[in-house]
């Protein structure tokens, strides 16, 4: 996706106030990663959040992440949102490490989410509350 095409999602989202999208654009002006903040739609959910972090892979292992994770925090509470939830699939080890590192605590999993054609995977839901 385009940064022009990432703007326009955002601006969308922003009407929401507690969604939002950071994103981490590189160099060259094109997006190398992001952190999606999509909050309740209800008086007893605006709290909550479900958030997503991908990077691309040639600029992991470099703190993207964490530093998008840092300023979704920071305008989560300015926002009025102090819990984040979110899914992944127990194999993507990079993902499940990324989160725990930031003090994400295991909610729950579900047995056998996904499949491949092989082989069954869990999926984990995490959460973080601050």
């Amino acid at each position: 996706m385009t940064v022009q095409g990432m703007r326009s999602r955002i601006r969308k989202q922003e009407k929401q106030g507690n969604c939002f999208v950071a994103l981490a654009i590189g160099i060259d002006d094109k997006p190398i990663g992001y952190f999606s903040v999509n909050g309740g739609n209800s008086l007893s959910t605006k709290h909550s959040a479900t958030v997503a972090v991908g990077v691309l892979s040639e600029y992991r292992d470099r703190g993207v992440a964490s530093r998008l994770f840092d300023f979704a925090v920071n305008e989560a509470v300015r926002r009025c949102v102090n819990r984040f939830e979110c899914t992944v699939v127990e194999k993507n080890v990079a993902a499940v490490t990324f989160y725990y590192r930031q003090n994400f605590r295991l909610a729950g999993y579900m047995r056998n989410r996904f499949y491949d054609g092989v082989e069954h995977f869990d999926e984990l839901v995490l959460e973080y509350q601050f």
